[in-house]
């Protein structure tokens, strides 16, 4: 199993979060799909962006591969739960997709709240 973690301490831009997926992946699984590889980086992306505007700012974030699955946890500080932005035809929006893409990508999506405050989004992809 490989792991690596990253604190409040040490809160890891969206391109730091991405290599350590990356790592991940071709470290303890290295047979994973280009298209895999490319659906993980989207989802860890998306999250810690949601985190980031939506959440108070990134409080954590770890991720492992385990059992051909890649389990991202992505805390931030808000309570606030995601939602998707409710659409019209007629107006066209920019952005505001990203929760609907983690929960179509991802093979499980839990939250819980977190004792200090903030919550913890966890995400599951299988890479096979």
């Amino acid at each position: 199993m490989h792991q690596s973690a990253c604190t409040t301490a040490e809160a890891p831009e969206t391109a730091r979060a991405r290599a350590q997926v990356v790592d991940a992946i071709r470290e303890t699984a290295p047979g994973t799909s280009e298209e895999r590889v490319a659906d993980a980086l989207l989802v860890v992306t998306e999250l810690i962006t949601n985190a980031l505007r939506h959440g108070e700012g990134l409080s954590a974030c770890t991720q492992k591969v385990q059992d051909g699955r890649l389990v991202l946890h992505v805390a931030d500080h808000s309570d606030r739960l995601p939602v998707v932005p409710r659409r019209s035809d007629c107006q066209p929006f920019e952005g505001g997709y990203g929760w609907s893409i983690v929960q179509t990508i991802a093979e499980r999506v839990s939250l819980r709240a977190l004792p200090a405050g903030g919550k913890e989004i966890c995400a599951v992809l299988s890479l096979a």
